[in-house]
């Protein structure tokens, strides 16, 4: 594996609820020997910005994206209250934008719901789903989001046709464990 630090960059893209706000590491090389991109989705308690020290150790090899969901970080809210599927929608209208062919999804908190709800949604584009912190009860900034979270069916999770790793561990205070544990399980 690439030890040279990622190039971390910021970006909005369109979705159907205004700017999506999109944080991401791409490889110094960038190009077509890269690992398949890997799509992060934050929880009730923060942004994308929650993935950085993440997206540092895995973004060497691969294309980290991590976008502020709808009403969260520097993204746009939504007119109405939005349902997992609503906040799944968003990051697809991403995808789509991305023209990604496939992708690897690592959630956390709700954002765990979010990427289960994305997996079932495109099962021909997502690969294999981390979730960590899955089925957590969460408060923070993002009170529909954590609402969302909260009402989302976790049966749901059994509709995922992809392999799934759940994971303990707390992004902000161990990145490198975390890190390192997705990458063997993407790379297995």
């Amino acid at each position: 594996m690439d030890n040279t630090p990622p190039r971390l960059r910021r970006a909005y893209f369109e979705c159907r609820h205004g700017q999506l706000h999109v944080h991401n590491a791409i490889p110094v090389g960038g190009g077509f020997d890269e690992l398949t991109t890997l799509i992060c989705v934050h929880g009730a308690a923060g942004s994308g910005r929650v993935f950085l020290e993440l997206s540092r150790h895995l973004g060497s090899s691969r294309s980290v994206y991590s976008p502020d969901l709808p009403g969260c970080g520097e993204s746009d809210a939504p007119e109405g209250k939005l349902s997992i599927s609503g906040y799944a929608d968003a990051v697809a209208d991403f995808l789509d934008s991305m023209r990604f062919r496939q992708v690897d999804l690592l959630g956390s908190g709700a954002g765990a719901a979010v990427a289960a709800e994305l997996a079932v949604s495109r099962p021909k584009v997502v690969r294999k789903v981390c979730l960590v912190g899955f089925g957590s009860q969460e408060a923070g900034p993002a009170a529909a989001l954590a609402a969302a979270g909260a009402a989302w069916a976790p049966e749901r999770l059994q509709a995922v046709q992809q392999p799934v790793s759940k994971m303990d561990g707390a992004l902000e205070t161990d990145a490198v464990g975390v890190a390192k544990r997705v990458a063997e399980f993407l790379a297995s």
